[in-house]
């Protein structure tokens, strides 16, 4: 794809928001999970960037207030200085803001990179974005939450199977109820793909143990305030809840401080995917029962590695999936020594 390909739509957008910018100043997210190839191998591990070196390449992500995603951006931002590559990491100021999210690419564009890196705040939202940059002739990798549109052209998706991640961490989650009991599924953005996957994966391990009830599910935008009053609410509505999935970090901890301020704590099991030093420590102190480590930097470190391999002219897969594993008290000891706690 040659980057003359999408001159007059380029040109086009450059007037779209000089005028934008102009009137601005004047103005003042039921099988089991499948057993495919790609699902249990390793992300590949390419020589270092070779002609990519020096290359610009601007990563665009949906939040960088949630810290997972914050140590994805770190993730990338190593991995381009190991390169020798120009990272730069971006993401609305409002998490998960779709239409912010657009002027970003937009304005990234007008910048000419040599690469976009892409997790979308909404998967079908963000469509238009990625139209234009490929009318650009700009390559874009899809990283963590698939992007979803007729016609776009996305190099490669690098992400962990989100499907595959609720699944098995609801699987947990289950037998630490002892297979039976009332439960809650908080989730996260309505249309973000990462969510539809999680919430299927989830209900589909769910749907294995007929003593258990899912008895509201309810879309916390995946964050920590709004999960915390969802939780407790339904707490006050159900007094007899016995688990709950939350289906990132962030949320987790809001429903884990709801369960706190009942007295609950240890007696209703919390299920979170995620891992961060905060969730680390609430996972050690009982009050996370389990997460799933998405390894968030290796998303990011990853991503921009196809992005060199790719500006290298190395051939690169479609899809690059990243091995996660579901972290209980059992196993907290690894991150305890990560984090220093």
């Amino acid at each position: 794809m040659k980057k003359n390909r999408g001159i007059a739509a380029f040109a086009a957008l450059a007037c779209t928001l000089s005028l934008m910018a102009g009137c601005q100043s004047a103005a003042g997210s039921a099988p089991a999970p499948a057993a495919s190839p790609a699902a249990s191998a390793p992300a590949p591990v390419s020589a270092p960037g070779g002609d990519a070196k020096g290359k610009k390449v601007i990563v665009i992500l949906k939040s960088l207030t949630n810290p997972f995603f914050v140590d994805l951006g770190d993730g990338a931002k190593a991995k381009g200085e190991e390169l020798g590559l120009q990272v730069e990491v971006q993401a609305p100021v409002t998490a998960n803001n779709n239409e912010e999210q657009i002027q970003l690419i937009e304005q990234a564009i007008l910048q000419s990179p040599d690469a976009l890196i892409i997790a979308p705040a909404d998967s079908e939202g963000v469509a238009p974005a990625i139209e234009t940059a490929n009318e650009a002739g700009i390559p874009v990798i899809n990283v963590n939450t698939r992007i979803k549109g007729e016609g776009l052209q996305v190099e490669t998706f690098v992400a962990t199977e989100n499907y595959d991640v609720a699944y098995l961490t609801g699987k947990a989650l289950a037998e630490s109820m002892g297979g039976k009991g009332n439960l809650v599924l908080i989730t996260g953005v309505p249309g973000d793909q990462t969510n539809i996957d999680r919430t299927e994966g989830a209900k589909a391990a769910l749907a294995e143990y007929p003593d258990i009830t899912i008895i509201d599910e309810q879309f916390a935008n995946w964050k920590r305030d709004e999960a915390m009053k969802i939780a407790q609410d339904l707490m006050q509505k159900h007094s007899d809840i016995q688990g709950f999935f939350s289906m990132n970090g962030e949320m987790a901890l809001g429903t884990a401080e709801a369960i706190a301020q009942a007295d609950k704590t240890g007696k209703i099991k919390l299920a979170a995917i995620d891992i961060t030093e905060e969730i680390a420590a609430a996972v050690q102190a009982g009050k996370i029962t389990m997460t799933n480590d998405g390894r968030a930097d290796a998303q990011g470190a990853t991503s921009v590695q196809a992005a060199a391999d790719l500006l290298s002219g190395k051939a690169i897969d479609e899809r690059i999936t990243i091995e996660s594993k579901v972290v209980t008290l059992d196993d907290i000891g690894e991150y305890v020594s990560k984090y220093g706690l």
